[in-house]
């Protein structure tokens, strides 16, 4: 079986957080509390520690993320919006991008109403961290 680029990385993501997770769950005894507390981010650190403090960085830093994102996923919600709403076809640079991303030919096996709903939400909350 053939996977794309993009699906390989998400299966790679997904093994090494598993594993990892899982060693820091079951091992925690053991290994060096830095890494127990790197791993712990956000609300689920108990104590912020020196060696944390290092490596944390503010929200703000990541500004360009949420920029990015809040326009890409409005110009997509925009391009789903017309498909839905007035029938129109997806435009050939769009197609381009997502064979080049995915790695070939795609077709939709959704609703639209479904794909349109999921990408609504996912621009809310592109919107949200924005903001």
């Amino acid at each position: 079986m053939w996977y794309s680029p993009l699906q390989l990385f998400f299966i790679g993501s997904t093994i090494s957080i598993t594993i990892v997770g899982n060693l820091v769950f079951f091992f925690e005894d053991i290994i060096p509390a830095v890494f127990s507390k790197w791993l712990r981010y956000g609300k689920w650190a108990s104590t912020k520690t020196t060696s944390v403090r290092l490596i944390e960085v503010p929200k703000r830093w990541f500004l360009h993320m949420y920029i990015f994102a809040a326009i890409y996923t409005g110009w997509v919600l925009y391009i789903t919006a017309r498909l839905y709403f007035y029938g129109d076809d997806f435009p050939d640079s769009f197609i381009a991008h997502l064979s080049a991303v995915t790695g070939g030919q795609q077709h939709s096996s959704g609703k639209v109403f479904n794909n349109f709903f999921a990408i609504e939400l996912g621009t809310i909350v592109a919107y949200e961290y924005y903001v």
